[in-house]
């Protein structure tokens, strides 16, 4: 898995989705005030297989483990959906790009307003973005 966000920890214990290495979900279930290195627990989820384990990790996100490093955790890559439209058009000048918004309420507010000016039909699609 490309791109890898570093492990942090404030922003895995507010919630923010985890993967391991080899790109499994993982989840910080408990943190465990203890001398131990290992301080986390953390539920991992198989991405292929779908089956469930608990296993420890340091405060780092280390696991330690004789797999080469598979097992040590990441911050998930963030998607975000982008709802975008652009008109007819019978030359590539006339309406030659088109436009993305933050919600599909936003484009639909563009199209309403540019409906009664661009009198062509329109078209939209939607793009996730990491």
């Amino acid at each position: 898995m490309k791109n890898k966000k570093p492990f942090d920890l404030e922003a895995a214990l507010r919630g923010e989705l985890l993967i391991t290495r080899s790109g499994d979900e993982a989840k910080i279930i408990a943190q465990l005030n203890t001398d131990d290195e290992y301080k986390l627990i953390v539920k991992i989820k198989d991405r292929e297989t779908r089956n469930e384990s608990v296993e420890s990790c340091t405060i780092d996100g280390k696991r330690y483990v004789n797999d080469g490093g598979r097992g040590d955790l990441f911050m998930a890559p963030t998607s975000r959906k982008l709802y975008g439209c652009y008109f007819e058009s019978d030359s590539i000048l006339e309406y030659p790009c088109s436009n993305l918004f933050t919600t599909e309420e936003l484009r639909e507010d563009y199209i309403s307003r540019m409906k009664e000016v661009i009198n062509k039909e329109v078209h939209k699609f939607e793009v996730e973005m990491e």
